[in-house]
């Protein structure tokens, strides 16, 4: 800054003068809202039966709602995911088979694709469902193959009683 000591802090303090006029006239979503919580909500996190609460917030000063969609509730939502997908037996946490990946960031690397008879590229470093929100790899479990394969054969078997059950077109 150029010019004396006194006009510099005379153009310090009409710059400090100018920044207030425009705070004053500024908008919450301009300078920052002044939230106060008025209660909570479902989480709505991926598991079904989730019983999570996220706080909703609400402006002060004008009247805007967050609607629960803040950094609390993405926590909230992002644990409660975490934790479900921990006690899910149906996947589990391992390296890929093929290429050895632990993580999204391994299997983006490491990845070995090969093709499947449908024409399709895969290799097992892509998870079957998602990873988990730490970036580690899961993968069906025996447990949820064993439960897949109960819920085909029992498809099946519904399948066969509905064809035996039902009347042929020479009755």
């Amino acid at each position: 800054m150029t010019g004396s000591l006194p006009d510099r802090l005379e153009a310090a303090r009409a710059e400090v003068s100018r920044l207030e006029r425009e705070a004053a006239a500024a908008t919450c979503a301009e300078i920052g809202h002044s939230w106060k919580s008025i209660g909570g909500c479902n989480a709505a996190c991926e598991n079904i039966d989730c019983g999570c609460s996220v706080p909703v917030h609400e402006c002060e000063v004008c009247g805007d709602c967050d609607y629960g969609q803040n950094a609390e509730a993405d926590e909230v939502k992002r644990t409660c995911t975490e934790q479900m997908m921990l006690d899910e037996p149906d996947y589990e946490n391992r390296a890929c088979d093929v290429c050895g990946a632990k993580t999204d960031d391994e299997a983006g690397k490491l990845c070995k694709s090969y093709q499947l008879p449908s024409g399709d590229y895969a290799c097992n470093g892509s998870p079957e469902d998602e990873s988990y929100p730490d970036g580690r790899l899961r993968f069906l479990s025996e447990v949820g193959i064993a439960g897949i394969n109960a819920w085909v054969d029992e498809m099946v078997a519904a399948h066969e009683k509905t064809a035996t059950d039902s009347p042929t077109e020479t009755e």
